[in-house]
């Protein structure tokens, strides 16, 4: 995948999280306002009156709470993926290490077992430099 379409498809993602947030708060509003109706609680009735009357003043900081959320799990997946491919890399290195040292010791045999030259030695286990 391109990063281009990456970008959009990201971007989509906080317009529905914008909508997700936007659904719950209203939601968790009205049930506020069904449960509580006809209080005479002063916190209810700021509530109440935010609620009915300033609700457009809160749509912005909204919008902005849940982008920075969005923001914040986009965060989290990129540290999660840079710690996938570390733990990887040093999967690859030790595997690597590992079949080294068998690819070692069976030369090493090999050599016991047919008494090869030192050079022909070296050139086998890859301690030989190139010569220029």
């Amino acid at each position: 995948m391109r990063q281009p379409e990456r970008s959009g498809q990201i971007s989509d993602r906080g317009i529905w999280w914008q909508i997700i947030g936007f659904t719950v708060v209203g939601g968790g509003c009205l049930t506020i306002l069904e449960v509580f109706s006809g209080s005479e609680f002063w916190a209810y009735q700021w509530f109440e009156t935010t609620v009915t009357k300033l609700y457009w003043a809160f749509v912005i900081p909204m919008a902005g709470l849940f982008d920075e959320a969005r923001k914040m799990f986009e965060t989290k997946m990129e540290i999660r993926r840079a710690a996938r491919a570390k733990v990887l890399a040093k999967a690859r290195a030790e595997a690597r290490r590992e079949e080294r040292q068998k690819y070692n010791s069976r030369v090493d045999e090999a050599l016991q077992r047919f008494q090869v030259s030192d050079e022909l030695a070296e050139f086998l286990r890859g301690e030989t430099e190139d010569a220029e």
